[in-house]
C-alpha cells in the first residue's frame, strides 16, 4: 500500500529533499563498460540512467509493482524484475555490483537478503548502500511518518549494516552524509 501510494510521487520528493545522490553515484558505484549491476529495491529507477551512461548493463530486483510501473512510465533503460530479494531470481556470481539506494529499512529478513546479495555478487564485486540513519532526529522522522503510512520498516544503524554485511563477506566502510543519511561502499572478499 505504501508504495503503491508514493510511487507516482517519489522522484519529485526526492529531488526535493536533498536526498538526490545520482551525481555521486558514479564516484561510489565507479561503473565500467559491460559491467552488470543490480540496483536492489530500485524502484522508479532513478538511479539507472548516470550508471547506463557510463555502458554498464542494470537490472532492478524491486518488490513493488507500483514502483516497477512508475520505471516503465519513465522510460528506464534496464531490466525490471519484480521478485523477493529473499530469494533473488539470479544465478550464483552474476552482478559486479549492487546498488541499494534508501531501500534497506522497507527489507524484511536483512541477514537473509544479505546472503542472497553475497550470493548473485562476484568475488570482488562492490556494494554501495544508501541509508536512513536511525539515530538521528531527522531518520526517527522518516521512521515515524513511513509508520504512519503501513510501512514497518526496519531501520539499521550504520554500525550494524557494516556488521550485517561482514557477516557475509561484504566488508567495506561507511561515510556519514549530512547528519541523516550515511552510505556502505564494500567489496565482496574472495572465496
Amino acid at each position: 500500500m505504501f508504495f503503491k501510494t508514493i510511487a507516482p510521487f517519489y522522484d519529485h520528493f526526492v529531488n526535493k529533499t536533498g536526498m538526490d545522490f545520482r551525481k555521486q553515484l558514479l564516484e561510489w558505484v565507479a561503473p565500467r563498460p559491460g559491467e552488470s549491476l543490480l540496483d536492489l529495491g530500485g524502484g522508479t529507477g532513478r538511479n539507472v540512467p548516470v550508471l547506463i551512461a557510463r555502458g554498464a548493463k542494470v537490472v532492478i530486483l524491486d518488490a513493488s509493482e507500483a514502483m516497477l510501473h512508475q520505471a516503465r512510465k519513465n522510460h528506464i533503460s534496464a531490466e525490471l524484475v519484480l521478485g523477493d530479494a529473499r530469494q533473488m531470481p539470479f544465478p550464483q556470481d552474476y552482478f559486479d555490483g549492487v546498488l541499494c539506494s534508501d531501500a534497506w529499512h522497507h527489507m524484511p529478513e536483512q541477514p537473509r537478503i544479505a546472503r542472497e546479495l553475497a550470493r548473485v555478487l562476484r568475488s570482488g564485486g562492490r556494494v554501495v548502500m544508501l541509508e536512513f540513519n536511525p539515530a538521528c532526529w531527522q531518520g526517527k522522522v522518516i521512521r515515524a511518518v513511513e509508520r504512519l503510512f503501513g510501512e514497518p520498516g526496519t531501520f539499521v544503524t550504520p554500525e550494524q549494516l557494516m556488521l550485517q554485511m561482514r557477516e557475509v563477506g561484504i566488508i567495506g566502510d561507511i561515510q556519514e552524509l549530512g547528519n541523516w543519511q550515511y552510505i556502505f561502499i564494500g567489496k565482496k572478499q574472495g572465496v
